[in-house]
């Protein structure tokens, strides 16, 4: 990490093997897993705007819970200063802890130096290595670490009740997008059809001025029915898990731009940001409707209903 101190990988405790199913985020023997847990896969989702990393464990009686990482476009990849995502908790407390550690070391080498050079009778054994361990705190990465996201264990219920209101939101989301959609299709072809008429270099004929007249007539009416499409939150809300709790939101601003699906992990205790918040440090996950989509399959395949409408 850059702070002067041991690292360590960390293992399962007990002899997994290889996981039943494809390891995209290769954690296989980096993951700290309790006593009797067994990684079963692990996938990745890149957002519009942010990550979701997932892996899937099973304890000693077969049960599946789902560690879910959430953030943004760098989390738990090589730019992230908290290190790689390795399914655990926030790395960035333990991270900052040992950090301090060594700044205020590096104040109490830098006092003491002071303090010497102040005295007639320095010893020069002495201030020499308290130089040498000055420029070796000075070269060290000890700036404060922020996190990029956090990640959540979701048991068999967090995940149903997450895959069935995503599933729900896109439905919802769907209906009004399949309106919209069918406005601007025939908005479009009327379109054509005046586009068409107005590129003629002669005088049109009787029915092509009906069929003017017509288009015309007919986009006006259009425009009077057509879809009213505001700012729409289908679902928004938080679902209780481990470690951190799932808060989502799943809006349509511009039919247009689509669907977004907003995830967050927000850590347990008063002192932690909102999804607005963390939106706002670059620490949620924004997905569009594939992506979306994406994760809702993974949810299905360890527990969420085969629910429709996605």
């Amino acid at each position: 990490m850059g702070d002067g101190s041991t690292s360590t990988t960390v293992t399962s405790t007990s002899t997994t093997g290889r996981p039943a199913g494809k390891d995209r985020l290769k954690l296989a023997g980096r993951m700290d897993l309790h006593e009797g847990e067994r990684l079963i896969d692990s996938d990745k989702v890149t957002g519009d705007f942010g990550t979701v990393r997932v892996a899937a464990v099973t304890d000693r009686t077969g049960v599946v819970a789902l560690r879910l990482g959430l953030g943004g476009p760098a989390y738990g990849s090589r730019e992230d200063a908290a290190g790689p995502w390795l399914g655990g908790p926030d790395p960035t407390v333990a991270l900052n802890a040992r950090r301090k550690v060594r700044r205020d070391e590096r104040e109490a080498v830098d006092a003491e130096l002071t303090s010497l050079e102040a005295e007639p009778a320095t010893d020069p054994v002495r201030k020499a290595a308290l130089e040498a361990r000055y420029r070796v705190l000075d070269d060290m990465d000890l700036a404060e670490v922020y996190p990029l996201g956090y990640t959540a264990v979701l048991n068999q219920r967090a995940v149903q009740q997450l895959r069935a209101t995503l599933a729900g939101a896109l439905a919802a989301e769907a209906e009004i997008q399949g309106v919209a959609d069918a406005y601007w299709t025939e908005h479009d072809h009327l379109e054509a059809i005046r586009d068409g008429l107005r590129g003629m270099t002669r005088k049109w004929t009787p029915e092509e001025e009906a069929r003017w007249d017509t288009a015309t007539a007919d986009l006006e009416a259009l425009a009077v029915a057509g879809p009213d499409v505001k700012y729409t939150i289908f679902a928004e809300g938080s679902i209780p898990a481990s470690w951190a709790d799932i808060h989502y939101r799943v809006e349509l601003d511009d039919p247009g731009m689509g669907v977004d699906a907003i995830l967050a992990a927000v850590p347990h205790g008063p002192d932690h940001l909102t999804l607005d918040e963390l939106c706002g440090v670059d620490a949620a996950a924004r997905l569009n409707r594939t992506q979306a989509t994406k994760i809702l399959r993974i949810l299905a395949r360890h527990g969420g209903p085969k629910t429709s409408g996605c």
